[in-house]
């Protein structure tokens, strides 16, 4: 499924001036994430290497891998973050080199990352790697096995989901095929509906959008952990949705809270609010109360034109991105959201607390959230071409 986005040129200051009274405030980077300077001029007095550092990002407690995709014109490389217990700057630990084959072409394309187990995937092969006293290895790989989409893989070990696809670890860190997870099309054509487009796990649940289904209305399919076997407990679909909302689009699943984008929905909508502007895309909240997911909240367009474009989650924060170009292939505005109400199980509502603002005006990757971290990088800017990546600690942000 082809997904392209036609996109008008509309500034966020004067969109987020449209929509509220008083700006937001600008969200301020902790720490500046590089490349090393022998990655950066591998040669002496060289130009700077085009690296994409920062293309695509993962993030999990105090450990962090960034996508150096074009590294010494090879298929690339990982560079790992590790962040300090004491004053909580991230340092870099490492590098995990991708296979000189050609099956590890576009290796980082996707990182996924769960304790000490990582999956990094190339354009046909998803390879896993484990962490063992402190040293990332390569323990499988999956050739030909690939997502659709960046985001249409994750993991939470034992378990790495690919589309529809589930593997269990082993006791020998090998990637065995468990089971095949299906949406309303099981007997249809693969991906007939985006099933699998986006993949999202937290914690014994794992969401998967079908974005086209029911003519591109969309819905969201959630599945449970149950002994070992993965059940589905869920279809989402609001019900206010129309054709060619593609609900699902954009999605990202942490602990009870559920953000689902819908890019399509109101497109082109010209809001008398908006200066008469065209809108288009809304957010869904869900929240699961006593075992069943519902609606909480629908985040509503402040005046963009490609709102929720690209989604990030963790718990207490929502992140949503979005492009100001027409025909941008990056994002290059986010909005961060915080939830209001961290200790009841119902009415959880977010608002937001901050824009991003930094010298750069495009970046390029999906954002990676955890906890209050956030890490956004910009390795697909061709102005910068060694990429950086920025990290935010929300919990230190002006409200």
């Amino acid at each position: 499924m082809a997904r392209v986005l036609f996109l008008l040129a509309f500034t966020f200051s004067s969109a987020l001036a449209l929509a509220q009274s008083t700006p937001l405030p600008i969200l301020s980077p902790i720490q500046r994430l590089t490349p090393t300077n022998a990655e950066i001029y591998p040669t002496p007095d060289s130009p700077p290497s085009e690296l994409g550092f920062g293309y695509t990002l993962a993030l999990d407690e105090r450990t962090a891998m960034v996508s150096l995709s074009n590294a010494d014109h090879t298929n690339g490389r990982v560079a790992v973050f590790e962040r300090g217990y004491r004053g909580g700057i991230w340092q870099r630990s490492g590098s995990i080199e991708a296979p000189n084959t050609p099956a590890a072409a576009g290796f980082s394309q996707a990182l996924a990352i769960d304790g000490d187990y990582a999956l990094i995937s190339a354009s046909h092969t998803n390879y896993l790697y484990h962490r063992h006293h402190g040293q990332w290895t390569q323990a499988d790989e999956l050739d030909g096995i690939v997502a659709f989409d960046a985001v249409g893989q994750a993991i939470e070990a034992p378990y790495v989901f690919i589309e529809g696809q589930v593997f269990k670890i082993d006791a020998h860190n090998k990637l065995r095929p468990t089971q095949l997870l299906v949406g309303d099309e099981p007997t249809g054509p693969v991906n007939e509906d985006g099933f699998g487009q986006v993949v999202s796990v937290s914690e014994g649940t794992v969401a998967i959008s079908a974005p086209v289904n029911n003519v591109s209305r969309g819905a969201v399919f959630i599945y449970e952990l149950r002994g070992n076997h993965w059940i589905k407990t869920q279809k989402l679909a609001p019900s206010d949705l129309a054709i060619g909302d593609e609900f699902g689009v954009t999605m990202a699943l942490s602990g009870d809270i559920l953000a689902v984008g819908a890019t399509g929905k109101d497109y082109n909508f010209v809001d008398a609010n908006c200066n008469n502007a065209p809108t288009s895309g809304v957010v869904y909240i869900f929240t699961r109360i006593h075992g069943v997911w519902k609606e909480q909240q629908q985040i509503k367009n402040p005046c963009i034109y490609g709102f929720a474009t690209w989604l990030s989650a963790s718990r207490d924060h929502v992140a949503i991105a979005y492009p100001t170009y027409y025909l941008s292939a990056q994002w290059s505005d986010m909005i961060v959201y915080e939830r209001n109400s961290r200790h009841h199980r119902a009415g959880v509502t977010f608002t937001p607390i901050g824009n991003l603002g930094r010298d750069n005006p495009n970046y390029g990757s999906i954002p990676a959230l955890f906890g209050p971290t956030l890490f956004v990088g910009d390795g697909s800017d061709p102005t910068y071409p060694p990429g950086d990546v920025d990290v935010y600690d929300l919990q230190m942000q002006p409200h």
